[in-house]
């Protein structure tokens, strides 16, 4: 297990590099991979800077067989064949040697490289000398422009606490070697350190793992990778999982999940899709019903979490070690709810059932559950303003009755923005038409909800809407709104939608003409315009070289990365 078999051998033998699309290494091969983002999570995790424009991928296209799904995670990436085969590639973070510790003597400042008089340019001022006395030097006397926080040091102490204490040498000082009990780093040192922090380990120094079939000789019919875990359903129906950091460090221990049907002579339920959020998971089994497991403190899994839905002072942790089977409100049709797909944000479920409905449940502080805009106002708290009433309902449950209502639920001032059950979402708002018909394709991001309609029940074309948080332009629109509430994503008119995929933060779509939009957040360049500035509206994207007439057949984006092939 873990060795690559003949069927990948020969694609990963050659040196992977990847190039940029206007790079040619093979005649005109029929099948092009482009690949962009985050560089953590690119095969062989290429040095430098992020790639914010899409680039082919040797090994991706020199791979023998079609690509089923490509996905990736924070440092890491997996992809499977048609055959069902898995790869797995990541960035495995090196321990980083801790800078030699100096003991600063007052009156000197210390350099850890010279042991003469201190060039001009050493760190001085009020942060050096804080810094000694909060590593032990009880007789320095704080003066008054010391005012730096302890939140401010933190990022210091957490990465001087790496290296022993030893013996230094102070620069200006006649002794050769001082004992110390502490550390205080140099201005350098302490400006790598909170880039680490503040950059999530970008400035740590990475090993790549270059891509390998995991799982010896089995096959897959889906995948899905959380922050801790990959998650594999094999074509027996078997699911298994394997924590991420020991695929990285080369080790394979997969542990079956308990709790999920299995074929029988008198039942063939297995599971035939996972959809995974940050720290979450869904799996869809042949006969609709839908499983989840993972963190639940936002009812994310469709069980009442532990806490409740009242405000507490703090929100514990809570997590379901085994799937738990998602029921649906009698009330709402729950006999004839089976359910065709299913996505996962970081802390909501968004799932689509095969009569065209679609139920949410989880995380709602954001309005990212499309049941209107529910966040609080003062109106909750005093005297209904005439929007809605919610006099005779419960709180934080869906409003009942003949009536239309703008919201699908209503939120007290101290409830928790949740909903522990799934609910039906509402309908986009309509004012000249007709109507939209209920939506066919839907995806989910970190904290936003996509649902595709066709525009009307006589046309084949399409529109998106979008709702949650919108920060970053992630809703398709513009970044005017902090949190958007249903509305149309800005794509052409009178054009059709094949697939929308989407990451945390960015989405793309791919129409029938094999263009694709992207949009949203572009810190790691994911949404593949070349820059690092935030999208909205949705922009096509180009690739280099290729002729007009090149066709996208796939695309693919999870994370801060985001791939696509053309045949």
């Amino acid at each position: 297990a873990g060795g690559l078999t003949a069927l990948g051998s020969a694609a990963v033998a050659a040196t992977w590099q990847p190039t940029n699309s206007t790079t040619s290494y093979c005649d005109k091969p029929s099948r092009r991979v482009y690949i962009w983002g985050s560089r953590r999570s690119l095969p062989g995790a290429p040095h430098g800077e992020d790639t914010a424009f899409p680039t082919r991928c040797r090994f991706l296209e020199e791979h023998p067989l079609a690509w089923q799904t490509i996905k990736f995670g924070p440092g890491y990436g997996i992809a499977v064949d048609t055959s069902g085969a898995l790869f797995f590639w990541g960035t495995a973070e090196e321990e980083e040697e801790a800078p030699m510790p100096i003991r600063h003597e007052r009156g000197t400042r210390g350099r850890q490289e010279s042991l003469a008089a201190p060039p001009a340019d050493a760190p001085t001022g009020p942060l050096m000398t804080k810094m000694a006395r909060l590593k032990g030097d009880a007789d320095h006397k704080p003066t008054d422009d010391e005012e730096l926080t302890e939140d401010f040091i933190q990022p210091v102490e957490n990465y001087a606490a790496k290296a022993a204490p030893t013996a230094v040498i102070a620069a200006g000082a006649d002794k050769a070697a001082l004992p110390v009990t502490g550390h205080v780093l140099t201005g350098e040192d302490i400006l790598k350190a909170m880039m680490k922090r503040q950059m999530g380990g970008e400035t740590a120094a990475v090993k790549p793992l270059m891509p390998k079939r995991v799982f010896g000789k089995d096959t897959f019919v889906s995948v899905g990778c959380t922050e801790e875990y990959l998650y594999t359903a094999r074509k027996d129906g078997a699911v298994y999982r394997c924590a991420v950091k020991d695929l990285l460090n080369g080790k394979e221990d997969f542990q079956i999940v308990k709790g999920l049907p299995k074929p029988t002579m008198l039942s063939g339920e297995r599971t035939s899709q996972i959809a995974a959020g940050r720290r979450h998971v869904a799996f869809l089994t042949s006969s609709g019903r839908l499983f989840c497991m993972g963190s639940n403190e936002c009812g994310q899994c469709g069980k009442m979490p532990e806490q409740g839905v009242r405000v507490r002072e703090e929100v514990q942790q809570e997590s379901l070690d085994e799937p738990h089977l998602v029921t649906f409100n009698p009330g709402e049709g729950a006999a004839t709810v089976k359910v065709v797909d299913a996505h996962c944000g970081d802390a909501h479920t968004l799932v689509l059932d095969r009569n065209g409905r679609t139920w949410t449940f989880g995380d709602d502080r954001a309005i990212q559950l499309a049941l209107g805009d529910t966040r609080t106002g003062g109106a909750d708290v005093r005297k209904p303003m005439g929007t809605y009433t919610h006099k005779n309902n419960p709180v934080g449950q869906p409003l009942a009755g003949p009536v239309q209502h703008r919201n699908k639920v209503v939120y007290t001032f101290y409830d928790r923005h949740i909903q522990p059950e799934p609910v039906l979402t509402m309908p986009p708002s309509v004012f000249s038409q007709t109507s939209f018909p209920l939506p066919h394709l839907i995806a989910a991001g970190a904290k936003q909800s996509y649902f595709v309609h066709r525009e009307s029940d006589n046309k084949d074309t399409n529109v998106i809407f979008a709702c949650g948080e919108n920060w970053f332009g992630q809703c398709g629109r513009s970044r005017h709104l902090q949190h958007q509430p249903l509305l149309q994503v800005r794509t052409p008119k009178e054009t059709k939608v094949e697939k929308l995929v989407c990451g945390t933060g960015h989405c793309m779509a791919l129409l029938d003409t094999g263009k694709v939009f992207s949009w949203g957040a572009n810190w790691k360049g994911q949404v593949g315009t070349g820059k690092r500035a935030h999208t909205a509206p949705p922009v096509v994207l180009e690739f280099g070289d290729e002729p007009e007439t090149a066709k996208v057949t796939a695309i693919f984006a999870s994370d801060e990365a985001s791939a696509l092939i053309i045949d």
